[in-house]
């Protein structure tokens, strides 16, 4: 197994959710509980972006943006400058269905050349489900700077490495979906993307 670190990225004002993104509960679990015993089982050194305290109760190290008000490009930024590792593996919190066997994919990519190793599915790239290097702090911080916060389009500013994660054993359709709101987590279980569809929503208080 590669020397990775892990960082979730909590970071964000969660606006279109209207409570702390997560903190919302699926299956009984918090997103960022689904995320995080990935990691564990994984045995990946575990890491939280967040510009709140929210997370602390989890016992990993938080840490906030570097550079405020930039979206996800800011947290990836943040990670990097905190990590002593050379790569780094960054998960969004709000994608709670990713599993062991897709990172472990992307983990036995990386060749030590790259900048950003990320998968891609049916033409469309998951730079929040991607491993960094240190290197690329440089062009991620002029992108910043310039104001450029598109994290997918950051991509082809760097030396990326596309994986195609379409075919292999480990990929389902809901892998990688985004949840942002209510209605999105409806769905969720209305098309049975739960692993067990028989629970109900459940909400934080003030939801």
């Amino acid at each position: 197994m590669k020397d990775i670190n892990a960082y979730i990225l909590a970071g964000g004002k969660s606006s279109r959710m209207g409570s702390e993104k997560g903190l919302v509960l699926l299956d009984d679990k918090t997103f960022v509980e689904h995320i995080i015993d990935v990691l564990v089982k994984l045995d990946l050194p575990i890491n939280i972006i967040s510009n709140t305290n929210c997370y602390d109760s989890y016992g990993y190290p938080v840490f906030s943006d570097i550079i405020k008000d930039k979206g996800p490009l800011s947290g990836i930024h943040t990670a990097l400058m905190n990590s002593e590792k050379k790569y780094n593996l960054i998960l969004s919190c709000d994608i709670p269905f990713i599993n062991e066997e897709a990172i472990k994919y992307l983990m036995n990519k990386v060749l030590g050349v790259e900048d950003c190793i990320a998968p891609t599915h049916d033409g469309c790239s998951e730079p929040l489900c991607a491993i960094y290097s240190k290197e690329c702090v440089a062009v991620l911080e002029s992108l910043l700077d310039a104001n450029q916060l598109s994290v997918r389009a950051a991509l082809n500013n760097i030396n990326t490495q596309f994986v195609d994660v379409r075919n292999q054993g480990f990929y389902m359709d809901n892998l990688f979906i985004n949840i942002n709101s209510k209605e999105e987590l409806e769905k969720a279980y209305k098309i049975n993307l739960c692993k067990n569809d028989t629970h109900e929503i459940d909400w934080l208080e003030g939801f």
